[in-house]
């Protein structure tokens, strides 16, 4: 998944950026009529008319108490990943060490016997 507008020269993005409209949400149905209105906020462009850090901390999406069983479950899930990840890089390592050792004790093999 590429980033808005990464065929385009930083400069050019820039301007765009400056110019045009603030990006909306693709699908906004899909979404809460609190999250809509947060973004919406978030993302005037004007700083006289955007509301401040501190007014949009309270804003009703991000102040509401929210159930965390989504949340740690993302985490647990995200913490799966990391550690199968980790035990895939012991694999190789362990693959490379037993592919070393065997071309090691060939070599030694080959030594003993005077073949090279």
């Amino acid at each position: 998944m590429e980033p808005p507008n990464h065929e385009m020269s930083p400069m050019r993005v820039l301007l765009k950026i400056q110019k045009g409209d603030p990006p909306k949400l693709d699908q906004p149905g899909k979404w809460s009529k609190e999250f809509n209105d947060f973004i919406a906020k978030a993302l005037i462009k004007d700083p006289t008319s955007r509301p401040t850090a501190d007014d949009l901390l309270k804003h009703p999406f991000i102040s509401r108490n929210l159930d965390p069983k989504p949340i740690r479950d993302l985490l647990l899930e995200y913490k799966a990943d990391v550690v199968e990840e980790e035990l895939v890089d012991e694999e190789a390592e362990v693959g490379f060490i037993f592919y070393f050792a065997f071309h090691l004790a060939f070599f030694r093999y080959m030594l003993i016997m005077q073949i090279i």
